[in-house]
């Protein structure tokens, strides 16, 4: 685990931070199954993790990866799943008349 931040004091937390924690690969453990104290025992081998948080403002601006997240923005946009509708479909969308029927038919 390794952080950064500024402005922390006794009495406030930082005025930003980033944390990030590394995982390391685990390999498969007994099928999967519940384990003790150590937490669950894994399936199947679990690739190395890197998390990082970003908290606060930084430079008069959210402390975050602006590049990473135009990047994802656009990978997002180019999918089915982030495309949004345009507005003649919205419309359409909104005004197709709902089909209900009758329980005694």
């Amino acid at each position: 685990m390794s952080s950064k931040s500024v402005g922390l004091t006794q009495e406030t937390g930082p005025e930003w931070s980033t944390i990030t924690y590394q995982f390391a690969v685990r390999k498969s453990v007994d099928g999967g199954k519940l384990g003790g104290a150590v937490g669950p025992k894994a399936a199947v081998e679990q690739p190395m993790v890197k998390y990082v948080w970003y908290d606060g403002s930084k430079d008069g601006k959210q402390n975050a990866p602006y590049d990473l997240l135009l990047q994802a923005t656009e990978e997002t946009r180019k999918t089915e799943a982030g495309r949004l509708p345009t507005p003649a479909e919205a419309r359409r969308k909104h005004l197709q008349p709902s089909v209900t029927r009758n329980a005694g038919t």
